[in-house]
């Protein structure tokens, strides 16, 4: 399937928990070294439009056949419009690390729940979104919502120090890893229990697994899979229920 980057062509005032030393502007030689160096398997990337030259990268990610994913942005509405007016389609982590709705200022969470251009991507861990944001998002867009995991290496691991990107993060108990300042660190975040998460607050089961399986395909554009029909990729799991919730008992 290929790999999304998540960077470098970030906003230094949405960076999240990515290193500031590492964040710089796109530029079209800096473009084709990555695409060189990713020979082929680069999809996705994230990218702040708003940085100077954004709209000249967008264009040329979209050329070499790269998704564009708005995030780690400070951009207003029509700054997220523009981009996808060019092309973009895609949102990275709705709400974290981007200009938030206010009632005069729409920022890239507003645009991006009213605009049908974008899937959403979300990570319902329940820490890196409040459950009622959650529910908003659905209510606004839920044929768009993309469940993402954000996870990290420390992924399935216990409590305790892990690494992230040459730094210290801690996975506490409640599994949220977070660097020293506490800010969130990417997630330990499973699928399977992100469709259970939405379930328990309230979200429609179908949504919930469309989220998962139809909807990244779609955005994607793979045709092949996502949808138990004939003629598709026979990828079945078997959700089982537990006293936790939802998890995956086996694969075929």
């Amino acid at each position: 399937l290929g790999f999304h980057l998540e960077g470098p062509f970030l906003s230094t005032a949405r960076k999240g928990a990515h290193r500031i030393d590492d964040i710089t502007n796109p530029t079209k030689d800096l473009i084709e070294k990555l695409l060189s160096a990713a020979n082929g398997s680069l999809k996705i990337i994230t990218i702040a439009p708003e940085l100077p030259g954004s709209t000249a990268a967008i264009s040329q990610l979209l050329a070499a056949g790269v998704k564009v994913s708005v995030g780690h942005s400070d951009a207003d509405a029509a700054t997220v419009a523009q981009a996808a007016d060019l092309g973009a389609t895609l949102i990275t982590h709705l709400f974290n690390a981007q200009s938030p709705i206010n009632h005069r200022k729409t920022g890239v969470a507003g645009q991006a729940l009213i605009d049908p251009r974008f899937t959403l991507g979300l990570i319902v861990d329940l820490h890196h979104v409040a459950v009622e944001t959650v529910q908003l998002a659905f209510q606004a867009a839920a044929d768009r919502i993309c469940l993402v995991t954000d996870a990290i290496s420390a992924l399935g691991m216990p409590p305790g120090q892990y690494e992230l990107a040459g730094e210290a993060v801690t996975v506490s108990q409640s599994g949220a890893p977070a660097r020293a300042d506490g800010t969130l660190a990417g997630s330990a975040l499973r699928l399977d229990h992100a469709i259970s998460n939405c379930i328990d607050i309230g979200i429609d089961p179908y949504r919930a697994i469309l989220a998962a399986t139809m909807v990244p395909a779609a955005a994607m554009g793979l045709t092949d899979r996502g949808q138990l029909r004939a003629g598709m990729r026979a990828d079945l799991v078997w959700l089982n229920s537990t006293s936790s919730g939802l998890e995956a008992s086996a694969t075929w």
